[in-house]
């Protein structure tokens, strides 16, 4: 049996389904097979009706719903649940078969890990909508990337299900909300600092402000497959310690050190080193 792939690419509005749609219940092989991913209750409905106006249709459905959650559900699967049921008819019962799948967009959308935001808006509609459906969320945020810090990661957007004291253990769970709220306050206080400066604020915010700082740059990474880019050699620090190290600034034992330590390093015992270095080369 000779296999071939087509597409039917259309832009909006420009009826695709109504070209695909009867194309898919009325072909030609002895056998057709339609996986909808995420089809609108219009498409569905109207595919279902050209099914059975046909005098003979010998036409297979699998169809994953708009509502559906998108990666563990029937969105993700209808392709390959699709691609299988044609295969068991290929393989199984040697017929040919027409396997059309509406639309491959959204399919791959469903399997995607990662989620754009539309105008960095987290209560548009289609993040807020997956959101829903998932256990934690990683932001990557724009502020973030524009202040040097990569991996962008914004620990006040983030959020996961797992931050419990019996899943994470009671010094990360105790942790973590302190750090939240240290950044919390520092973002709070940014308006201040821009109109006023730091010499308004009082000794308390100013040393909050240089703790939030400290922990910004310290959540910074080099990671070892921008090694080829950066020329920074990867780092990897465990999580006692990265706990560890955060519980430290919290409680001032690394007030006295610049903040350029604390960027793109390892663990706290790197952090010490190049603070001297640093401290060295200014003496020098």
């Amino acid at each position: 049996m000779v296999a071939a792939r087509a597409a039917l690419p259309a832009p909006l509005a420009a009826r695709r389904s109504c070209c695909s749609l009867p194309i898919a219940a009325a072909a030609l092989p002895p056998l057709s097979l339609s996986a909808l991913a995420a089809p609108r209750l219009a498409t569905w409905w109207t595919f279902l009706h050209l099914t059975r106006e046909v005098d003979e249709s010998k036409c297979a459905l699998v169809y994953g719903q708009m509502n559906e959650p998108p990666g563990a559900g029937a969105r993700a699967r209808v392709g390959l649940t699709g691609l299988t049921v044609a295969e068991h008819f290929r393989d199984a019962e040697g017929q040919d078969v027409l396997l059309f799948i509406d639309n491959i967009f959204r399919f791959t959308q469903a399997n995607s890990e990662a989620i754009y935001v539309p105008a960095d808006d987290l209560t548009d509609p289609a993040p807020a909508t997956t959101f829903a459906h998932l256990d934690a969320t990683t932001v990557l945020s724009r502020q973030i990337s524009e202040l040097g810090i990569y991996p962008a990661v914004d620990p006040l957007d983030s959020t996961s299900r797992m931050l419990s004291p019996h899943v994470l253990g009671e010094e990360h769970y105790n942790t973590a909300p302190v750090v939240q709220k240290v950044l919390q306050n520092y973002k709070n206080l940014q308006d201040i600092i821009a109109i006023l400066g730091m010499d308004e604020l009082s000794e308390d915010d100013k040393l909050t402000v240089a703790r939030a700082r400290k922990i910004q740059r310290f959540l910074s990474q080099p990671f070892h497959v921008a090694e080829v880019f950066t020329g920074a050699p990867g780092k990897y620090v465990e999580l006692k310690e990265s706990v560890n190290s955060f519980q430290g600034v919290l409680d001032g034992k690394y007030d006295d050190l610049l903040e350029q330590s604390v960027y793109m390093v390892g663990g706290i015992e790197e952090v010490i080193a190049k603070a001297e270095k640093i401290a060295k080369e200014s003496a020098s």
